[in-house]
């Protein structure tokens, strides 16, 4: 569990793995260790009433999941925030008074951070939260604060090389098919 990033939606703890998000809808034994999710080899299967998760190291306990398609999730999030005049609709962190969000230190920036660092954006979970859009990545949260570019294809998130880089006045998101559209990103440590 520990190397794919969980978000909250709904209450629930939501993980993605596969194609697929699951939302953990049981609490799990207190018993297990408090580190399970670092160290337990888990995996979901299917046994007739449902889903469930289950814990080598405990074969006997089963935790309920639902299970969504990633792709419809993300796609029913980014459509909810696309622009309809991208001009009048993006601002820069300065037109905004000022990036004052939590600032990644320079160690950690470089492994993940930069053009030399792209990614595609359905890879990471999302969920909304506060009404942004919010996603994690290199062991940060990131919150989308403007919309995307109406101009961009409409799989961009499935299709798109991204990346994050700060830009002297704040962090912001740049897909390198539109080089010159930069979306403001406010970080959160995670």
């Amino acid at each position: 569990m520990y190397s794919y990033p969980v978000v909250v939606v709904g209450g629930y703890p939501r993980f993605q793995y596969g194609g697929f998000s699951f939302s953990v809808v049981d609490p799990w034994p207190e018993y297990w260790a408090n580190n399970w999710y670092a160290n337990d080899d888990v995996y979901v299967d299917y046994s007739g009433e449902g889903y469930y998760m289950y814990n080598r190291r405990y074969p006997r306990d089963r935790i309920a999941v639902s299970v969504y398609e990633q792709q419809d999730d993300q796609r029913d999030v980014w459509q909810q925030r696309r622009a309809h005049n991208w001009q009048s609709e993006h601002r820069d962190w300065q037109q905004r008074g000022g990036y004052n969000g939590y600032r990644i230190p320079e160690d950690r920036y470089g492994g993940y951070l930069g053009p030399d660092h792209t990614f595609r954006m359905n890879s990471y979970p999302m969920a909304m939260v506060g009404g942004y859009p919010r996603f994690q990545y290199g062991g940060f949260s990131f919150s989308v604060v403007d919309p995307w570019p109406e101009h961009w294809s409409n799989n961009w998130y499935d299709n798109d090389d991204m990346y994050i880089d700060y830009s002297g006045d704040g962090y912001y998101l740049y897909n390198r098919m539109y080089p010159q559209d930069r979306i403001a990103l406010t970080v959160y440590a995670s």
